[in-house]
């Protein structure tokens, strides 16, 4: 093996390990950033995050653009089927002023990096 294939796969077995843990470490993450007292995004990052997911501003019935096609509905609520969640109170991604919505978290990864997500990447 030639020290340039070496490298190759080390950095293909670094990638592959560090992908498993990217998921957790997110969810770790986005927990932590609600803090002790339930800490929320801001309303304009919280706007994004519901039109990036549903194609609509929060309490609107316009649609503004194509909900995402990662979008899942269980009992009456939507979810992230893409992030791997489970369907719980705390992963909705529907907002509402009686539970803490996945949408308001301050730091929230998507899986598709789509706009007014912590992990989003402009084009």
């Amino acid at each position: 093996m030639t020290p340039e294939e070496a490298i190759r796969t080390a950095n293909e077995v670094r990638e592959r390990y560090f992908a498993r843990l990217e998921g957790p470490l997110d969810f770790t993450r986005s927990m932590l950033s609600r803090g002790p007292f339930d800490q929320r995004a801001g309303p304009e990052v919280v706007r994004e995050r519901h039109i990036a997911c549903h194609g609509r501003e929060p309490y609107s019935l316009v649609q503004l653009q194509a909900p995402c096609e990662r979008r899942v509905e269980k009992d009456g609520f939507h979810y992230c089927g893409s992030c791997g969640c489970p369907k719980a109170k705390g992963t909705r991604l529907d907002v509402g002023p009686d539970f803490y919505s996945k949408l308001e978290y301050p730091w929230l990864a998507c899986p598709l990096k789509r706009k007014g997500f912590s992990n989003h990447e402009p084009p």
